[in-house]
């Protein structure tokens, strides 16, 4: 119930539970409960940066918006692509 009204308060939900699992994961190395050596320890962390980071890019891509015009552009050129692409190869292969 504690985390969830702390979750609910917070604006970055993600980085609060990251904040959570390092503290965590510290407390229990000092306290000797965790006896792995450091060096595999601070890969853990190294990658639960890694999958933040991985989830703010995400998260970064679904925020910004695809400009309409470039989409419009974009598909425009495909599809002229599409039609004189044949005949281009078909021509520069006979020669």
């Amino acid at each position: 119930e504690e985390e969830r009204a702390q979750l609910s308060m917070t604006g970055d939900m993600v980085m609060s539970v990251c904040e959570w699992i390092v503290e965590g994961l510290m407390d229990e190395y000092h306290a000797g409960r965790i006896r792995t050596p450091a060096p595999v320890l601070t890969r853990c962390l190294q990658e639960l940066s890694t999958g933040v980071l991985g989830f703010n890019l995400a998260f970064k891509i679904v925020t910004v918006p695809f400009p309409f015009p470039f989409a419009q552009l974009t598909s425009v050129c495909v599809s002229a692509m599409v039609v004189v692409l044949p005949f281009a190869l078909a021509d520069f292969t006979e020669s």
